[in-house]
């Protein structure tokens, strides 16, 4: 989810759109059509496992590897740079979702 969240950020600098700001109201929308009644539960813990990734550098490190030899083959994306893009993740679109319901 951080590599895609990475593609659309760069893609919204690019283009001078807000496209990761429409993510949690295209999220909420898909939760509710998709799982109903659980759609606030499935919301409201959609952050854990970002959250987990982020108390583990050694995770983080690993996700970043991965990656970078899959959907982030080719970008020049650092650890720093990494992490940036989960806190924006967190900040702009699972904190909003969690308290969309």
């Amino acid at each position: 989810m951080i590599a895609l969240a990475h593609l659309a950020f760069m893609r919204q600098v690019r283009l001078g759109n807000e496209e990761l700001f429409d993510w949690p109201d295209r999220m909420t929308t898909a939760l509710r059509v998709k799982f109903g009644d659980a759609a606030p539960d499935l919301a409201a813990r959609a952050g854990e496992g970002i959250q987990a990734l982020l108390r583990s550098r050694t995770d983080l490190v690993q996700a970043l590897a991965i990656t970078q030899r899959s959907l982030l083959a080719g970008q020049a994306v650092d650890l720093d740079g990494f992490l940036a893009t989960a806190r924006r993740l967190e900040s702009w679109v699972l904190k909003p979702l969690a308290t969309a319901f």
